[in-house]
């Protein structure tokens, strides 16, 4: 399947932040679900129509290299007094989206997946 024309669906697990970065190629826009054993069943109907520029990576926290757990995401911002609460992926489970060098969004609950799916390919394409 070519990156360029629908979204490429691969399991993988890296060591670092490096290995990471160095896989994403030329799609502009990364998903990424976080999961134990199995993906959720649900997860890849949302990317079964075709669409330019994407990779979707599944990472199992039972083959984790330890880029999961090096690798910390804010899964709250408190209102007063403002904090970021950050957690390593390997203690989440969800869907994440990557774009233009950063970490667009990550939900854990798979009913606001949809919503994260739409945000992120308006923040990286302009959709």
């Amino acid at each position: 399947m070519d990156a360029t024309s629908m979204t490429q669906f691969r399991s993988v697990s890296f060591k670092s932040f490096d290995d990471f970065k160095s896989v994403l190629g030329d799609a502009r826009l990364i998903f990424f679900h976080v999961f134990e054993g199995e993906p959720e069943s649900s997860i890849l109907q949302h990317f079964e129509a075709p669409s330019q520029g994407e990779l979707l990576l599944l990472f199992d926290v039972e083959r984790d290299e330890g880029f999961l757990a090096r690798t910390p995401v804010t899964v709250e911002i408190t209102d007063a007094p403002r904090r970021f609460l950050s957690k390593p992926l390997i203690q989440l489970r969800g869907l994440g989206a990557w774009a233009k060098g950063t970490l667009v969004d990550f939900e854990l609950h798979s009913d606001r997946y949809p919503e994260l799916i739409r945000k992120a390919r308006l923040f990286a394409f302009g959709e």
